[in-house]
């Protein structure tokens, strides 16, 4: 598969799921819900701004699978802690010092 197919089939699948209630056990979470499908997803989706942002928005745990750079960018750190104030655990620490992140 392509990137690009790789990214469309996450994205169709990651439409279906609910936004994720951030008072659940990650252990309580539907494994067909957004965190267990971008855990799951590879490198690539991971790293893909659009598939990360989406996730996030889902379920801002999300952010912890997400690529690097991802977890250094401001908006999708901001999604992640807008759905889940914990996720700031996950941000790299040029985010956790961002006082429009805290």
């Amino acid at each position: 598969r392509t990137h690009e197919q790789e990214k469309k089939e996450f994205l169709k699948r990651l439409e279906e799921c609910e936004v994720e209630d951030p008072n659940l056990d990650v252990m309580e979470l539907d494994r067909g819900g957004a965190l267990w499908r971008f855990f799951r997803a590879g490198p690539a989706v991971h790293a893909d701004r659009e598939c990360a942002l989406a996730a996030v928005k889902k379920n801002g745990f999300a952010l912890q699978s997400a690529a690097e750079n991802l977890r250094a960018d401001k908006e999708v750190v901001l999604a992640a802690v807008h759905h889940d104030g914990d996720a700031l655990q996950f941000a790299a620490e040029n985010m956790k010092a961002d006082k429009e992140v805290v």
